[in-house]
């Protein structure tokens, strides 16, 4: 749609909504020298009043605006992310993409500057079929006013958050979740995590829907934490056994280990 040059005078831009486009494989691309030498002189590209961005059927769509090939970039990745860390949406409130069958990763691994997607309130993901990780470890403690979040038809996710075992998911501002039709996801992040319950403080309504892979939904310490839960639907999860998981004591789970050695 544009080249990168042009997109360094877009500063303006309230709203962009890109649909339908079905041979379209960047929004914005190389332009020869006037890009590299914008690269160069300019840094980071900055949406600066940018609050809306819908991509929606573009199955062809690889990135955004792809990394300049020249040595600073030559390490790149063979997949690149949908978002360069050279692209900074700092005001940016409404994310939605649908229908991008090619993109393998959303966001890059080093996002360079600190206000990039913090004032993000709603995230829609549905039917992104090479997606596997939603949301990336670097990028959970900008989320902090997120309030709707919404994953639906990715049959490659086994996680919302990816976690390194060390990250405490806090989303003190979300609202509504709804997870639908994710066969490979087989554990909630707020059982994961300590004080995964700190995520759910404010949730008022959560829809879960043909997530085949799960066999509960919430250890007890986190069903305690929805104090606000007004509305939960779950609906076709075939292995889903409990909706809170049973509280063994020390002596059940011994007496449990015991049967299991003498069956």
């Amino acid at each position: 749609l544009f080249s990168q040059y042009t997109a360094r005078h877009l500063g303006r831009l309230h709203r962009l909504h890109v649909s339908s486009c079905q041979s379209l494989e960047r929004i914005f691309t190389n332009d020869g020298d006037k890009a590299v030498a914008a690269v160069t002189s300019m840094g980071e590209i900055v949406f600066q009043k940018l609050d809306s961005l819908k991509l929606i059927s573009l199955p062809y769509l690889t990135s955004f605006c792809p990394e300049m090939v020249n040595s600073q970039y030559s390490d790149g990745p063979t997949h690149p992310p949908l978002f360069d860390q050279k692209i900074i949406f700092p005001s940016l409130e409404e994310l939605t993409l649908y229908w991008l069958y090619n993109v393998k990763e959303i966001w890059h691994q080093q996002l360079s500057a600190m206000n990039n997607f913090q004032k993000l309130r709603v995230l829609k993901i549905h039917d992104c079929c090479s997606l596997i990780t939603v949301i990336p470890s670097n990028l959970i403690q900008r989320l902090q006013n997120l309030e709707e979040l919404y994953v639906g038809w990715c049959d490659l996710v086994e996680e919302v958050f990816e976690l390194d075992g060390h990250e405490t998911v806090m989303l003190p501002q979300i609202r509504e979740l709804k997870l639908s039709k994710l066969p490979r996801l087989k554990n909630m992040w707020w059982n994961k995590v300590p004080h995964g319950f700190e995520s759910l403080k404010n949730l008022k309504s959560l829809d879960i829907y043909q997530c085949n892979g799960l066999r509960y939904l919430f250890s007890p310490s986190a069903w305690r934490g929805l104090i606000q839960l007004q509305r939960l639907e779950i609906d076709s999860c075939k292995i889903l056994k409990e909706i809170v998981a049973i509280e063994r004591g020390e002596d059940e789970e011994q007496d449990s280990c015991m049967m299991k050695e003498e069956i």
